[in-house]
């Protein structure tokens, strides 16, 4: 059927809200329901608004901040040897301008069509997706020549 579309013409005809109309359901009807499992009471604690009492010294009191690990990241790879043009190109692909790309989109890009690179990107047909992948997250040795 879809979405009503909003008409004020209509909108304005309404009477407003009818009476709430009471209605209990015969015998039959209760019967024919599927059974349903009764409600437990398991939670303890009530849902509330928190304290309204609240002073911004009061969150120093009971509690201590805890300090963050720092998290050590060691990639697991090894940096790709690339060629000038290989490494212009992905910079090229990454310029933060409208329109570029982040490593991830540049990723799934390359895995849909990796020889199909026009233009400044064209030193790009025919690299392993692996190298670029390790290009882009472990590093990259650019070579001369």
């Amino acid at each position: 059927m879809g979405t009503p579309i909003p008409n004020r013409r209509i909108e304005a005809m309404s009477s407003g809200s009818s009476e709430v109309r009471p209605y209990k359901l015969t015998p039959e009807e209760l019967a024919a329901l599927p059974d349903t499992p009764p409600m437990t009471g398991k939670r303890k604690k009530q849902i509330g608004l928190g304290n309204r009492d609240y002073t911004p010294g009061q969150r120093q009191k009971g509690r201590t901040i805890k300090e963050e690990p720092e998290i050590k990241h060691i990639p697991i790879g090894k940096a790709v040897s690339l060629t000038v043009q290989q490494a212009k190109a992905i910079m090229f692909l990454l310029q933060p301008i409208e329109g570029g790309w982040t490593e991830d989109e540049l990723v799934g890009e390359h895995a849909n069509a990796p020889n199909d690179w026009r233009d400044e990107a064209a030193a790009l047909n025919g690299m392993t997706l692996g190298d670029l992948i390790n290009a882009l997250y472990v590093g990259m040795d650019i070579k001369e020549g």
